[in-house]
């Protein structure tokens, strides 16, 4: 394996869908063709292939849409895995190939790996919390998982047209929601400021970067965050279960340990505050934002991360699995997979349960296959749309866990205030007893005062007088002689 390593390996991408524009495909899509163009050789697995899939066709990397497929693949080195179901045929097509599993999400079911088991060796994690979340929720070892962040195609996503000194346009680049009203009536406050949305409810498209590059302000989360600001843009992450606001030097870190997805600060805006964000951006200050991104979060680096990620699994499966214990490791994989397939079960008998009620109805089922295609698709959409339910009610908990916490802190500190209150009128009651002492010492100083001033000029006219009078014994003594 190490001299495969050296001369280029071949490495196998599994992922639930090669067909939209959203964010594992791209992961994928972009890293292939970087691992490829360092001379190593990609292949992908999808059992739902597409305009993705076609793309990577074009550039030379096989893509397997079937187990067969992929059993007809050469033998890899190394699987990087994600998706949980892709993952474990993956592992039964190839047992004796090291896997890393990647966990883009920390919530989606479909992201999850689940219990450690020892089917994979190594896991990577896109962020510091999805890195929490795998610990807390699928019981992994922290040691075992490494947190690789998203990155930027540089030579894709950098600017012509320099950010202007103040908001003239805005762009939602969002996979989650269309254009709704908080961001349009936001942008009609800010002073009328052209907008335009992109993503897959608002209209995908690949040429990305022409937008960010026509636009001042992004309203995006996540993987779009990076790449408007590594074109110089001023970015505002904002989804409708919670938003971090405008992104700054002072607040970056906080939204980044949670991939941009606004489950950093789980802030809720109305127009108004929307028109804040978007109109409150300092150039030096996404400038600085700009080169950092740039600096830290290219492409070429996630993959040198990832190679020496790569080296390592295979370093720590061929001390797991040496070759006598081959026959555990096929165990261990027919064994995982079975448990797997076995939660399907329940999902026959809800089926088997639905079409028995329905009785003499279920050949409405029939009549409805030509229309399978919307219906799959409404499925699909409802799916996502209990999902980013699920994510909401996730990032509510944990923000009312936070301001239970809070309103604890408040509670110790307004306990400590109206201690310091009390403490204070007491001080201040003595304060007005020593004042009212000191008012009545003061008068009765001043009286004395007068007192005193009124004895002494008393007692000066009456030696004034005394003064006269000996003054005048003494002329009438010495004027006789003096004549």
């Amino acid at each position: 394996m190490a001299e495969n390593l050296r001369n280029g390996m071949h490495l196998l991408f599994t992922n639930n869908t090669l067909h939209s524009l959203a964010g594992s495909e791209l992961y994928v899509y972009d890293m292939a063709l970087e691992l490829q163009r360092r001379g190593h050789r990609v292949s992908c697995f999808t059992l739902n292939p597409g305009l993705i899939a076609d793309k990577l066709r074009e550039q030379g990397i096989s893509v397997a849409t079937s187990v067969e497929e992929m059993q007809a693949l050469p033998l890899p080195d190394l699987i990087h895995a994600h998706h949980r179901l892709e993952a474990r045929l993956a592992a039964s097509c190839f047992p004796q190939v090291p896997i890393v599993y990647a966990c883009l999400g920390p919530f989606h079911p479909l992201e999850q790996p689940g219990l450690d088991r020892g089917l994979f060796t190594r896991f990577l994690a896109i962020s510091q919390d999805v890195k929490a979340n795998m610990v807390c929720y699928q019981q992994i070892l922290a040691e075992k998982i490494s947190v690789i962040p998203n990155f930027v195609d540089l030579s894709r996503f950098t600017a012509v047209r320099p950010l202007s000194k103040k908001p003239r346009r805005v762009l939602l680049l969002t996979n989650y929601f269309k254009t709704e009203g908080i961001v349009e009536k936001a942008c009609k406050i800010a002073g009328d400021l052209e907008l335009k949305a992109i993503g897959i409810p608002n209209g995908a498209v690949w040429n990305v970067e022409d937008y960010l590059d026509w636009a001042d302000v992004v309203v995006t989360s996540a993987r779009g965050a990076l790449q408007a600001l590594a074109m110089g843009r001023a970015v505002v992450v904002y989804r409708p279960t919670g938003s971090d606001g405008l992104l700054t030097p002072a607040n970056f870190e906080a939204s980044f340990y949670h991939n941009f997805s606004g489950r950093a600060f789980a802030r809720h805006f109305d127009a108004a505050t929307m028109a804040g964000e978007i109109t409150s951006y300092k150039p030096a200050e996404v400038q600085e934002l700009q080169e950092r991104i740039r600096s830290e979060f290219s492409l070429p680096r996630a993959a040198d991360s990832l190679l020496q990620l790569y080296q390592q699994t295979i370093d720590e499966y061929c001390q797991q699995w040496p070759a006598p214990l081959e026959a555990i490791r096929y165990r261990l994989i027919l064994g995982e997979l079975g448990r797997f397939l076995t939660g399907f079960k329940h999902q026959d008998n809800q089926k088997a349960g639905f079409i028995f009620t329905l009785g003499d109805f279920g050949k409405a089922i029939y009549e409805l296959q030509p229309h399978q295609k919307e219906l799959l698709q409404f499925l699909e959409d409802s799916v996502s749309e209990i999902n980013n339910q699920q994510e909401a009610r996730h990032t509510l908990e944990v923000h009312t866990n936070r301001l239970s916490a809070r309103l604890r802190e408040l509670e110790i500190y307004t306990g400590q205030l109206e201690y310091d209150l009390e403490q204070a009128s007491v001080k201040t009651r003595w304060l007005e007893s020593q004042n009212q002492e000191l008012l009545t010492e003061n008068a009765w100083l001043k009286q004395s005062m007068e007192s005193v001033q009124a004895e002494l000029q008393a007692l000066l006219r009456t030696r004034v007088v005394r003064f006269t009078g000996a003054v005048g014994k003494v002329w009438k003594t010495i004027k006789p002689g003096h004549s």
